[in-house]
């Protein structure tokens, strides 16, 4: 919420967010190992109603702000909040247990730099892959 409410643009508070929760997790690797450790266990199914409502709480509060960026025309009427929340922490999770795997494809070594990362992952999502066509050309 304080991203949103710190700044006046959406890209930059996107940004902001998606920096600080790769930070987070990387600060409570441990936890975050744990929880992803029983989502996916079957075993641990006694424990995910209580995950899952953790994690729905944060869902909900960026779904919330992007609903809200969308009311006020800050970002397309036609942007599925919810689905851009879980592309952000999907990302997140991936980068988290991947790190060093991706850190070796070409071109990806910004994975260990996360204001980098999160720069790159709000302009697509911002964005998006359309062509800069205020110059007529692709950039």
């Amino acid at each position: 919420d304080r991203f949103f409410s710190a700044s006046g643009d959406v890209a930059t508070a996107l940004r902001g967010f998606q920096e600080e929760h790769l930070r987070h997790m990387d600060r409570h690797r441990q936890v975050v190992r744990l929880i992803m450790r029983e989502l996916q266990d079957p075993a641990l199914d006694q424990q995910r109603p209580l995950i899952l409502e953790l994690l729905s709480t944060n869902f909900s509060r960026l779904v919330r702000q992007l609903e809200s960026a969308r009311e006020t025309g800050e970002i397309r009427r036609s942007v599925h909040c919810q689905v851009t929340a879980l592309v952000l922490f999907a990302t997140n999770a991936f980068l988290f247990q991947h790190a060093e795997e991706l850190a070796e494809l070409p071109g990806l070594g910004l994975v260990d730099r996360p204001g980098d990362i999160a720069h790159a992952v709000i302009d697509l999502i911002y964005h998006g892959l359309e062509p800069d066509l205020s110059n007529g050309a692709a950039t």
